[in-house]
């Protein structure tokens, strides 16, 4: 009788949430589940009035995101915003919803944003959930310093 081959290696699972914390306000995720929300265009960066397209700056912006949850959330949620930049993968911590029967769920905070280099990606996540019911009604994520124009 033969015995089965033997796993000499192993792929680790993609785990987004795990970041590099090079700075306070980036940390990593004790989520294990999460759910892409939206896109944000990287433009968005370039209104803060600290952008720089190439080289490191900081700059602070507020973010709000309207969700439509029609069961409710059975668990709490974590709004996070994720980006690759020069430094890798980051991900910020943006706000957090208690489980509840709340049909529509608003999540918001200002935040600190330290980029080094250019920026490749970057989105908004809810961690903690993967439930595709869950629809983004409406979102912003603006710069608190504009550029001047």
């Amino acid at each position: 009788m033969s015995s089965a081959p033997i796993l000499k290696k192993s792929v680790a699972p993609r785990q987004p949430a795990a970041r590099p914390a090079s700075h306070s306000n980036v940390q990593r995720a004790s989520f294990q589940q999460e759910r892409w929300l939206v896109d944000v265009p990287v433009t968005a960066l370039s209104e803060h009035s600290a952008w720089s397209p190439t080289g490191s700056w900081q700059g602070m912006f507020d973010c709000a995101i309207w969700l439509h949850t029609p069961a409710g959330l059975a668990h709490p949620v974590q709004l996070s915003l994720k980006y690759i930049d020069n430094g890798g993968e980051k991900i910020i911590h943006i706000d957090r919803c208690h489980p509840g029967t709340h049909r529509t769920v608003l999540l918001n905070g200002s935040f600190g944003l330290s980029v080094n280099g250019r920026v490749r990606d970057m989105g908004l996540y809810l961690l903690g959930i993967t439930d595709p019911e869950i629809v983004v009604e409406e979102w912003h994520m603006t710069p608190q310093q504009r550029r001047s124009r």
